[in-house]
C-alpha cells in the first residue's frame, strides 16, 4: 500500500511538475520524502527538476548530495557538494562542512582540511564546529602535533 501511495505521489509531481509548478513547492515535497527517509524518490524527483538560474541549480545540488549523505553515500555526494558554487549564501556555509564531513569520511583529509579552512564563520557556534572538525580530522589523520594547537 504504501509503494502505490508512494508512486501516485510521484507521478503527481511530475504531472504537475511538467506543468509550471513552482521550484519552491518541489523543494518542499523533496524535504517532505527526505524526512520520511525516502530517499530513492527523493533522488529521483530531484533529478527530474531542471534549474532555470544558478541559485536553484545549487539548491538542487545540495539537495542532492544531502539525500545521498542521509543515505551514506558519501562519495557520491561529495561530487553535488562540490557544485554548489555560489559563495555568498548560507547555503554555501552548510554545503562546506557537510562536505568535509563526508571527504573526511572517505579519507580525504587532504581535501577536507581545505574545505574547512574556506569557511568564513559568522558566530561562536560556527567557529566551535569548524574547530571541532579540524580536530577531528587532526586526529584521523594522526596529526597530535595540530591537533594539540
Amino acid at each position: 500500500m504504501k509503494n502505490r501511495i508512494t508512486l501516485l505521489i510521484t507521478f503527481i509531481f511530475i504531472y504537475f511538475g511538467s506543468h509550471g509548478q513552482k521550484l519552491e513547492e518541489n523543494i518542499d515535497f523533496v524535504d517532505y520524502l527526505i524526512i520520511n527517509r525516502n530517499y530513492p524518490d527523493a533522488l529521483f524527483l530531484l533529478n527530474q527538476i531542471n534549474p532555470i538560474n544558478p541559485e536553484q541549480k545549487d539548491s538542487v545540488n545540495f539537495l542532492l548530495g544531502k539525500t545521498h549523505y542521509l543515505n551514506q553515500q558519501l562519495d557520491i555526494a561529495t561530487t553535488y557538494f562540490d557544485k554548489v558554487t555560489n559563495t555568498k549564501t548560507d547555503l554555501r556555509t552548510e554545503t562546506l562542512f557537510y562536505n568535509a564531513f563526508c571527504a573526511a569520511n572517505i579519507k580525504n583529509y587532504s581535501k577536507s582540511y581545505g574545505l574547512l579552512n574556506s569557511v568564513d564563520t559568522k558566530d561562536s557556534l560556527e567557529t566551535g564546529l569548524k574547530n571541532f572538525e579540524l580536530a577531528g580530522i587532526d586526529l584521523l589523520n594522526r596529526d597530535l602535533i595540530s591537533f594539540d594547537n
